[in-house]
């Protein structure tokens, strides 16, 4: 078996050498977006990076929004991430919950959410529907979407990603298009769901992320 080495490098050219793709997940969650770190995977066979960080601006206040990816194929890695980003989670909720966080805002992968627009689907009278979600930052705003949106979700993702009782309320409405806000929008933690490549919420990394990966790699050289 290839014997497999990670390497992660940020912008400030700080590296970190691991031999267990769970460490690796686990330091690649940690890590301060704004450091942008790469994650490159070595094997007896060649390199590859593994999992990039980017940003894009928002359209409304220009802040910029930092986000990471990965190759979800690493079983490993993947589960040191998953791990740290369940930890996050925990602790978040319960300063949500020491806060007296309950209507008027949730959260998506630990992310704050105003407002959360849900679009109901339906081939045919008979077939099941899927759902489009869209996530604001501020009520109301019509292009402070932080988040890629959701598309082709079923009922179980729908859940999922707003939580049981938002989800519910969609359902109930009876609408084909209904927007969750103010006291209307119940204190969730919701995550993004698993879903088909086709319909992958993750977007691929941009060429100006992937010339700062390579620069990266190169850095790491």
């Amino acid at each position: 078996m290839a014997k497999e080495t990670y390497m992660l490098v940020d912008n400030h050219d700080r590296r970190q050498h691991f031999n267990d793709g769970r460490a690796a997940g686990e330091a690649f969650a940690r890590a301060r977006d704004e450091d942008r770190p790469v994650v490159i995977k070595s094997t007896e066979k060649g390199a590859q990076f593994l999992a990039t960080s980017g940003h894009s601006i928002d359209r409304e206040t220009g802040e910029r929004i930092y986000s990471k990816g990965f190759n979800h194929n690493d079983a490993a890695f993947r589960e040191g991430w998953e791990k740290v980003e369940r930890e996050k989670l925990a602790a978040t909720y319960e300063r949500d919950r020491a806060a007296g966080v309950k209507s008027g805002m949730m959260r998506l992968d630990g992310k704050e959410v105003a407002e959360v627009r849900v679009y109901e689907n339906r081939d045919d009278p008979g077939g099941k529907a899927t759902y489009d979600v869209h996530y604001y930052k501020r009520q109301g705003s019509p292009n402070g979407t932080y988040f890629t949106q959701h598309r082709g979700l079923d009922r179980s993702a729908l859940e999922t990603a707003i939580g049981e009782k938002n989800a519910k309320s969609v359902l109930q409405s009876g609408e084909k298009a209904v927007s969750l806000s103010g006291d209307r929008l119940a204190y969730a933690q919701g995550a993004s769901p698993q879903i088909e490549d086709k319909t992958k919420v993750k977007t691929q990394a941009t060429p100006e992320q992937q010339k700062e990966a390579r620069g990266g790699m190169e850095r790491g050289r």
